[in-house]
């Protein structure tokens, strides 16, 4: 028999050299082992404790010296059927890891890029190039800045534009504001008053100043002079979304 035929069985070269030679032997100490299988001294203690964790061999002690012998060929079948399960039950942890796996692939082949705009015609550009990517129905999540921000007229007109871009794309709206007076004022009977398709809610703490929209992230800032920062990221936008859904269900009305 060749030493080829056992590697089929998931042997490795080594191991069927030495299983081969205990077959022949009988019993036998390692330094025996080592010249009939032609392996290394080096090697043999490491290949004969993998057979015998495979169930493939065994040893009596005689003093203080190991005599080693080969476990019946039928144990083969034994070690196959073994072999087997453990197949199934990297299959089946295949099937839970391969989604997550996948999309670690696309996050690296995925595009992430980011862009500073500074001023309201330039933060247009901003908000044109994220709602290119909607379509009708898709979700826009937004982090309010500061009433007191929201309100200076400039702002009132920039972001009333855009509402009604949304609009017009069929945005479902969400906002979460900083729950203030003046926050309360300005969607309830200010310049924020009953827009279309806008859902707002209310809470005590929020990170202000935050859009999210498909792959998109905008970070803005509206004190001084205007300036936003635009985010592509998947794996950012669905964190943050996350987010954004977890207060949103704690927020109040």
């Amino acid at each position: 028999m060749q030493t080829s035929d056992l590697e089929l069985l998931g042997l490795n070269r080594s191991e069927a050299k030495v299983y081969l030679a205990l077959l022949e032997l009988g019993s036998a100490t390692s330094g025996v082992i080592t010249d009939k299988a032609q392996v290394s001294p080096s090697k043999i203690y490491w290949v004969l404790e993998k057979l015998l964790q495979k169930g493939l061999a065994s040893y009596i002690l005689k003093g203080k010296t190991k005599f080693y012998s080969a476990a019946s060929p039928q144990k083969l079948s034994d070690y196959l059927e073994e072999e087997r399960k453990k197949i199934d039950e990297r299959e089946e942890a295949l099937k839970d890891l391969l989604p997550e796996l996948v999309e670690l692939q696309k996050l690296a082949e995925e595009p992430q890029q980011a862009e500073i705009f500074v001023g309201f015609p330039a933060m247009k550009n901003a908000y044109s190039t994220m709602y290119d990517s909607a379509r009708r129905g898709d979700e826009h999540l937004i982090l309010l800045r500061s009433a007191e921000e929201e309100g200076k007229p400039d702002a009132v007109l920039f972001f009333n534009r855009l509402h009604k871009r949304a609009v017009d794309i069929g945005l479902k709206r969400k906002l979460i504001s900083r729950d203030t007076p003046a926050a309360r004022s300005l969607f309830g009977k200010g310049a924020y008053a009953g827009r279309k398709g806008d859902k707002t809610r209310f809470t005590d703490v929020c990170p202000e100043g935050m859009n999210i929209l498909n792959d998109y992230v905008l970070f803005m800032h509206l004190a001084g002079k205007p300036i936003c920062v635009l985010v592509r990221s998947r794996q950012m936008a669905a964190d943050y979304r996350k987010f954004f859904n977890e207060l949103w269900g704690t927020a109040k009305d």
